[in-house]
């Protein structure tokens, strides 16, 4: 199973597995953040999911995507504001755009969308972190930085002092990885806890929200730590986190 803390829906990410070199039949399901986010706005109306104490919101303000595309809200009953003090919740979806009532999302600096949701923090909204990762590789191969993403959001909840107005869809919370051992056990029911590991680069969301969950992991060596690892060691890297050691590690995933 994949568990992915990308803001697209699932099947999206289905799509971009062969062409990524990875076979789909060697997958029994693939789950991602955005895709929890999406079923959790699909079912506040009907009192259940996270998101069952928000049932009458409507107006959102949705930080999206504008180079990777648009995150749709289709059939989710939302109107998208651009304004902090006609918004009732929040969407971080993405982090150059801001998703507008209709037509094509408005690109936005992050710093401008961080000063926005400073101003829905300080209003006490609720955010609903769709992806929860605070960096990519994505780029680095090509010696750019490390770039943020939409976990970078919730630090400027946590800043504010609003962290309980957090609610994460993805890694490292507890839901995704429940989610990833039902979706296997539903596909092996002789399978539990101790037959499954988590393969992941990112201590904070991979390792740490296995751990949390009960579940083995691996930690890869070559991905966003990389850099880090190579200046100072793994041990030394995962105390700089303040996290706990991983079980095992690989020097690199391809």
């Amino acid at each position: 199973v994949l568990v992915s803390n990308s803001s697209q829906r699932a099947q999206n990410v289905w799509k971009r597995l062969e062409p990524m070199g990875f076979l789909p039949s060697y997958f029994v399901g693939v789950i991602t953040s955005g895709e929890l986010a999406n079923e959790a706005f699909a079912t506040r109306g009907e009192g259940v999911g996270p998101l069952a104490g928000h049932k009458d919101v409507s107006r959102v303000i949705h930080f999206t995507w504008a180079e990777r595309g648009k995150i749709s809200l289709d059939g989710l009953k939302l109107e998208c504001t651009t304004e902090a003090a006609e918004a009732e919740i929040v969407l971080a979806s993405g982090v150059d755009a801001m998703g507008t009532h209709d037509g094509p999302p408005t690109p936005r600096s992050l710093d401008e969308l961080k000063e926005i949701a400073r101003k829905c923090a300080e209003r006490d909204l609720p955010i609903v972190i769709a992806n929860p990762d605070y960096v990519t590789v994505a780029g680095a191969q090509d010696g750019k930085p490390l770039a943020e993403m939409p976990g970078a959001f919730m630090k400027v909840y946590e800043s504010c002092g609003k962290k309980d107005r957090i609610l994460c869809m993805g890694k490292p919370g507890t839901f995704m990885f429940e989610r990833g051992v039902a979706t296997l056990q539903a596909h092996n029911d002789a399978l539990t806890l101790e037959n499954i590991v988590m393969v992941g680069d990112s201590l904070h969301h991979d390792i740490t929200g296995a751990k949390s969950a009960n579940v083995h992991s691996v930690w890869v060596l070559n991905g966003i730590h990389a850099d880090d690892i190579s200046q100072k060691g793994a041990e030394a890297t995962v105390a700089a986190e303040g996290v706990a050691l991983p079980e095992f590690t690989l020097s690199e995933f391809r």
